[in-house]
């Protein structure tokens, strides 16, 4: 996969060894946040998601996102990404972290919200997404933001309402 005009590495692409650990702490994550069970860091952010087409196949855990959902694949190999912002965060500011989101996770195809985050909001963190629609949950690995990445606006991509 080639780099971003930035040069790094496109939004989620981890070394196959770190997706592995990525995977086994997603599902982990996941399991206490169904079961309820506390101790995960819980943080307001505002997110914005757009629908692109995807640079590679979903992985193992974007399968399991998928059916953990019971949400159906997008067709055509388009990929939902999840900009999150801090829930300070002025109009024009850059996202601090890009989730490649499970297919079908939004019933729009781009937009913005208010959300939670349970979990580790970094590059490689295991994390849930709540939202008004639903839980988010990633397809891989979450990244640095691109160059591509869209700055935080009030205006102009919906508003789907706060998590």
């Amino acid at each position: 996969m080639r780099p971003s005009r930035g040069g790094r590495r496109p939004p989620g692409v981890l070394a196959s060894a770190g997706v592995t650990d990525w995977a086994a702490e997603q599902r982990a994550v996941y399991e206490d946040y169904l079961a309820r069970r506390g101790g995960a860091e819980r943080r307001p952010v505002k997110i914005r998601w757009w629908t692109a087409r995807a640079g590679r196949s979903a992985d193992v855990m974007g399968v399991l996102a998928r059916l953990w959902s019971g949400k159906r694949a997008r067709q055509g190999g388009e990929q939902v990404f999840v900009a999150l912002y801090e829930a300070s965060d002025p109009v024009g500011a850059r996202p601090f972290l890009v989730v490649p989101a499970a297919d079908r996770t939004f019933t729009e195809a781009s937009g913005r919200a208010t959300a939670t985050v349970v979990g580790r909001a970094e590059p490689g963190g295991a994390l849930v997404i709540e939202t008004r629609q639903g839980e988010v949950l990633p397809a891989q690995p979450p990244g640095e933001p691109g160059d591509d990445a869209p700055s935080w606006s009030e205006v102009g991509a919906g508003d789907a309402g706060s998590g």
